[in-house]
């Protein structure tokens, strides 16, 4: 036991009084608190530009109040930031969920929101976009179909 003690005393001092232990130790902490930051300001930032989203609602009641909604939302020039199209269902809810999706592989369209017919189920809303990844547009979205639901919840136990 006491030879191992003494193994480990000795690596531990060898390393230890290395300039890259040193160094490792001081440049690690910066360059995680640097991703970190970096993250956090990329993920704050707003692109400032028109986007077109297309909502194909199968119950016809959510999608225009999401609509009015997300056209209520400005960007600094006073333009709206979003541009809703509202896809009418013609034939299967999958077959018109499916047909927008060339526009968005072409960048015509941001994405395609789809709402089932289950308000109420938790898989009922499908999004479909190039880029999921921004967390401002898709929180925008969610927003505005939050409260289109829930305006169609009042409506409905009225």
């Amino acid at each position: 036991m006491h030879n191992m003690l003494m193994i480990i005393r000795r690596e531990y001092r060898e390393r230890v009084t290395k300039k890259s232990f040193w160094i490792g130790t001081a440049v690690f902490p910066v360059l995680m608190g640097g991703l970190i930051f970096g993250s956090i300001l990329l993920g704050a930032m707003q692109i400032d530009k028109q986007r077109k989203i297309a909502l194909v609602d199968v119950t016809g009641e959510i999608a225009p109040a999401a609509a009015v909604k997300m056209s209520a939302e400005k960007l600094k020039t006073g333009l709206p930031k979003w541009i809703v199209e509202v896809v009418p269902v013609s034939g299967s809810p999958d077959e018109t969920r499916k047909s927008p999706r060339p526009r968005v592989l072409s960048k015509d369209l941001f994405g395609v929101v789809t709402i089932g017919p289950d308000v109420e189920a938790d898989d009922n809303f499908h999004f479909y976009g190039l880029n999921v990844s921004d967390v401002g547009a898709t929180m925008a979205i969610r927003r505005a179909l939050r409260d289109s639901v829930v305006a169609y919840r009042l409506k409905k136990s009225q």
